[in-house]
Formats: C-alpha cells, structure tokens, sequence
C-alpha cells in the first residue's frame, strides 16, 4: 500500500506544479510586489493664426500737378499719367515666432502692362507713418516683400500700387487701349 500513497502522493505534486507552470504562464502570480503611478497634465500649447484683411480700394489721378480722386469706369488716361489705388490693408498674426512675406499680384502679367507702355509698383506704408516701410517702396508688381508681423495683434497699412503710363508715346500709340490690372492678389505667407 506505501506504493500507491507515494504515487498518489507524486501524482498530486505534479498536478499542482503544471498547474502553478500555467497560471505563470497565463500572466498570473501569486505573489505581489509593491507599484505605484501617477498622470499628470502637461500643458496645452496652441497654434497660432495668420491672415490678412483687405478693405475696398480707391483710385486717384496723382499725376505731375494733379490731385484728385477719379472714377476707373470714365477716366481715361494719356500719356505721362500717374494712377494711384489705394488699399487699407490689416495683417494679423498670433504666434511667438511670426514673420511674413507679403505678396501683391496683378491679374495682369508686368509684360501685358509693359505692352501698354505701362508699369505697376507698388508700396507698404505703416498706418500713422508717412513714408513706406524700408524695402516696400516702388515695389515691381509681382515681387513679394518681408514683413514684420506683431505677435498677437493687428497692424494697418496702406497699400499703394501705382500705375505709371509712359510719357514717350507718339502719334496714336495706343490709343483706345485698355490697362487693366485685372483681379489683384493679396497673400500672406509665414516666414520665419
């Protein structure tokens, strides 16, 4: 009979290894060791914005001896003429590290405007100032400029594009043609 105790005996040590073998095998202890954890918010940072608000324009004669605002639907210019469209213009920026590059496009190409024996430049004075920003005076069309943007404010400007159409015409040279900016572009894009 001591036989069969001790296989019985072994028998039930076997079966309670190969069960503790699973239940470590499943993940499970039996005995626990001290652990602890915490969450703790980090702060939230949020992006910045940008854009650029572009008022309704007005036109003005500002030829050589002339001052006065003129209608674009009945003026008709000569040669030697001096247009002038003044645009208020804001630029808004929020952010630490806020720098931009302003854009001004013509519809028209310089070399459409130069057909007509005309030239478009353009200026960016600071609302309160009376001369253009260093490096946006007589600015070609297409160029874009550098721009210091406050952070987190506004700042208003003038916006002056000037159309300039050659005094060195002769005889009917062009004569009944049309100078025509077409649609305008305004851009703002962040710079570092």
């Amino acid at each position: 009979m001591k036989s069969t105790f001790k296989s019985t005996k072994k028998a039930t040590a076997g079966i309670l290894a190969g069960a503790a073998g699973i239940a470590l095998l499943a993940g499970g202890t039996t005995f626990a060791l001290w652990s602890d954890e915490t969450a703790k918010p980090a702060a939230a940072i949020s992006n910045g914005d940008m854009s650029i608000n572009v008022n309704d324009g007005t036109w003005a004669d500002v030829s050589t001896g002339v001052a006065k605002p003129l209608n674009p639907a009945t003026f008709r210019s000569v040669p030697g003429d001096k247009l002038r469209f003044t645009v208020p213009i804001t630029l808004v920026a929020s952010g630490d590290n806020a720098g931009a590059t302003l854009g001004v496009k013509s519809g028209s190409t310089v070399a459409q405007l130069a057909s007509k024996n005309a030239t478009a430049t353009y200026s960016l004075t600071e609302v309160g100032q009376t001369q253009p920003m260093t490096g946006a005076a007589n600015v070609a069309i297409d160029q874009p400029i550098k721009v210091a943007v406050p952070k987190n404010a506004g700042k208003s400007y003038t916006l002056q594009i000037d159309v300039s159409i050659s005094a060195t015409a002769t005889g009917r040279y062009l004569t009944g043609e049309v100078i025509d900016l077409g649609a305008v572009t305004y851009s703002l894009l962040q710079n570092r």
